[in-house]
């Protein structure tokens, strides 16, 4: 970002940590990297991908550069966090997001 500060930078995965411990803190503030539920504004009651002994946790995380904010989508599809054990595919909800990472404007 220091050499470009209109890269179109995506940093996404499971990071296993929650986004107000200060190693998340750090990365953002080092990296310059906005989460995605911050850009479209997804209520914090909204903000999991994962349920632990029945509490809602936010341990997978996107994180992108200024120039992917606009018209950004971005979300977490509930389909594992409120099945059966056996009907899980995974035990973390999928992220879905849509960046323009075409747009020059």
């Amino acid at each position: 970002m220091a050499q470009d500060p209109n890269a179109r930078v995506i940093a996404a995965g499971d990071f296993n940590e929650f986004s107000f411990v200060e190693p998340l803190e750090v990365f953002t503030k080092v990296s310059k990297l906005q989460n995605a539920y911050d850009v479209v504004g997804t209520p914090k009651t909204e903000r999991y991908s994962y349920v632990f002994d029945m509490n809602c946790q936010q341990l997978d995380h996107v994180f992108v550069s200024e120039a992917l904010t606009k018209k950004a989508e971005f979300g977490h599809i509930h389909v594992s966090t409120w099945v059966t054990s056996a009907e899980q595919v995974s035990d973390h909800d999928p992220s879905v997001g849509r960046f323009n990472i075409c747009d020059n404007s």
